[in-house]
């Protein structure tokens, strides 16, 4: 059967899961962030362009060209949008500190320190999007969901102004052998990519702060 054409229309929400050296999920009270805030993700493939080869005559006239295919290298993150301040998900994306009061409410954020590395083994994003179909969503399957299995983000360029303020991150995307089905094993295709994309029935409910990955037994 082919492709039943629906199209991607909205970012409804992303999950985002903290990383450990080799690429596997990390564990424990602050692994996940599930969130609705999400405005939009931009991405594109980055390729390595090999050096044309060229051989002129003793006449100066071109007798061969040829240029060498060119070969992915990677992922690069334009942007990655949330549309208000969330210090827990700040902290996951870009590094740094959440401050809490005596009751351990969350109340600020503090950025990196010079000379810090915020995200050193990065993080897995995914996206979810609506799929449309013939006007509205499609019947079956009325979502995508949009795998990054290693994002290394770090914080955008913002400002203090008029407009609505939210954090903005860029970066790149790696491959992530151990990415595996997902952290909610939910993913039913291979993941071996710097990113991918499956229909899907749902999208995640909101956390509204960090969740738990228990570890794998």
């Amino acid at each position: 059967m082919t492709y039943d054409g629906a199209g991607s229309v909205y970012a409804v929400g992303m999950r985002v899961t903290r990383l450990g050296p080799n690429g596997s999920f990390a564990t424990g009270p602050n692994a996940m962030h599930v969130s609705d805030a999400l405005v939009k993700i931009g991405f594109h493939l980055d390729y390595e362009t090999p050096d044309a080869i060229t051989r002129k005559n003793g006449a100066g006239k071109v007798c061969l060209y040829f240029q060498p295919s060119s070969s992915v290298k990677g992922l690069v993150l334009d942007s990655l949008e949330i549309c208000s301040e969330d210090p827990e998900l700040e902290a996951m994306l870009g590094g740094g500190t959440v401050y809490l009061n005596g009751d351990g409410d969350t109340v600020g954020y503090q950025a990196p320190l010079v000379g810090e590395d915020p995200q050193p083994y990065g993080v897995a994003v995914e996206a979810f999007s609506a799929a449309i179909l013939d006007g509205g969503y499609a019947p079956e399957l009325p979502y995508m969901q949009w795998v990054f299995p290693r994002l290394f983000t770090r914080q955008g360029s913002r400002e203090l102004a008029e407009s609505a303020l939210g954090p903005v991150f860029e970066g790149t995307g790696n491959q992530n052998a151990n990415f595996g089905d997902g952290p909610a094993n939910d993913f039913e295709y291979d993941t071996g990519a710097v990113y991918q994309w499956q229909r899907c029935a749902a999208v995640p409910a909101p956390t509204g702060g960090w969740v738990a990955v228990p570890a794998v037994v």
